[in-house]
């Protein structure tokens, strides 16, 4: 029925999210071609069941591991899912659009467009 619930997140043996691990393998694999080319944004809902603190934890030391500037947005009282208005007709109770965090959100992944792609100097163009 295309709705995500719990019974379809996948963990590890310790119980902890799976993606810090693939993460981790992804980071061992390319972090050289990465290291200090980008910056990342991770907007996150403090309701959201599915990304632990350990997790988020994990993924900011990767970041900082590799260089890369990571921005955290977190939002009280939000949970899963909370950019997509859809949210609002999935019976899972973990779910929720949110249109403040969702607005917010979209202004710093905007935000960190345009550092990306207009603030750099172009380079010169010689005849």
């Amino acid at each position: 029925d295309g709705i995500l619930d719990s019974d379809n997140v996948s963990s590890n043996d310790d119980g902890d999210d799976y993606l810090p691990e693939t993460i981790k393998k992804q980071q061992q694999k390319d972090a050289t071609t990465i290291e200090g080319e980008t910056e990342a944004l991770i907007c996150n809902g403090l309701d959201d069941p599915f990304v632990s603190r350990s997790a988020l934890t994990t993924c900011q030391s990767i970041f900082a591991n590799a260089n890369i500037e990571c921005t955290v947005r977190e939002f009280s009282d939000v949970r899963h899912g909370f950019t997509n208005p859809a949210q609002d007709f999935n019976p899972n109770p973990n779910f929720q659009y949110d249109d403040d965090a969702a607005s917010q959100s979209w202004l710093a992944c905007r935000s960190l467009l345009k550092r990306a792609f207009f603030s750099a100097t172009p380079p010169s163009i010689e005849s």
